[in-house]
């Protein structure tokens, strides 16, 4: 199986094109601006490539931007896809356009919520023709988010978790994105997993670099989670907590955009759900 990443200037986003010895193409997430999906078809036509599947990792805007000029291939993404009500489905949709709007881009296409032919479980072996797969559901980043292995190949697709930022971006809740990070990590000792491509930035290329990430992503996690336990014990109010919160996980003085959206979070995940922890 080849391998080809296409980066977007949208965020170093990866389109990934998988090819099988009989020309037999598969897409992982088909990009983002309308000259992604141009490149994209263009070399699928030099090399007579036959697009036989689009995957999703899952449906946040960037991820299915460009799927509409290759909505005649099968699309395969997780069952909990089909669950997303029908106005964060036109949240996700709004966030092409304001993609585009920032980019000064138009598409020759609407931009659509993608079709899900193929709905699949977690933990669903996966044969398509460039290889057989595993599809492993990965909540946290968002509620269907996924990674796929191929186990022959030592390689996973990690969407939207272990980018390697500061901090990872958590939407979904903070104890479902470690339990991610743990299924990911039971994942990769499994497979002996020797490369982890996520859809922005640069590539995990060792098993070094791999626990480096998941151990990061972990710590901050467990560490955010036990302030929050500190500061609600000291009785300080909401407003108080989450200012802590902000100022104690700044970078070089800058409290990150990812940061904000976590503490938020986590904020009401524990208002929910009341106090909980974490283990290792």
């Amino acid at each position: 199986m080849e391998i080809h990443r296409f980066e977007s200037r949208y965020l170093r986003f990866h389109t990934v094109c998988l090819i099988s010895p009989a020309k037999q193409a598969v897409l992982i997430d088909p990009g983002v601006l309308p000259e992604d999906a141009d490149r994209l078809r263009q070399f699928c036509e030099d090399h007579r490539l036959n697009l036989t599947a689009v995957v999703f990792t899952h449906t946040h805007g960037d991820h299915f931007a460009c799927w509409p000029p290759f909505e005649t291939a099968p699309t395969y993404g997780s069952t909990r896809i089909l669950e997303k009500p029908a106005a964060r489905r036109e949240n996700d949709v709004k966030y092409v356009y304001s993609i585009w709007r920032k980019f000064r881009v138009d598409a020759p296409w609407t931009a659509r919520f993608p079709r899900i032919d193929y709905p699949l479980a977690d933990n669903t072996e996966l044969q398509l023709p460039v290889g057989n797969a595993l599809f492993v559901g990965t909540p946290g980043h968002s509620t269907d988010h996924s990674a796929v292995v191929f186990p022959t190949e030592q390689v996973l697709f990690s969407g939207d978790m272990l980018i390697q930022i500061p901090q990872p971006f958590i939407l979904d809740g903070f104890r479902n994105y470690f339990q991610s990070l743990q299924t990911l990590e039971a994942l990769v000792e499994r497979f002996g997993i020797q490369r982890i491509i996520p859809a922005h930035g640069p590539e995990l290329k060792s098993p070094h670099m791999i626990r480096r990430q998941i151990e990061r992503e972990k710590q901050y996690i467990l560490d955010v989670v036990q302030l929050l336990g500190e500061l609600h014990r000291k009785g300080l109010s909401a407003d108080a907590i989450q200012a802590h919160l902000l100022k104690a996980f700044a970078v070089n003085n800058t409290i990150l955009h990812s940061h904000r959206v976590n503490v938020n979070t986590l904020l009401r995940e524990w208002e929910s759900a009341g106090p909980f922890s974490l283990e290792t």
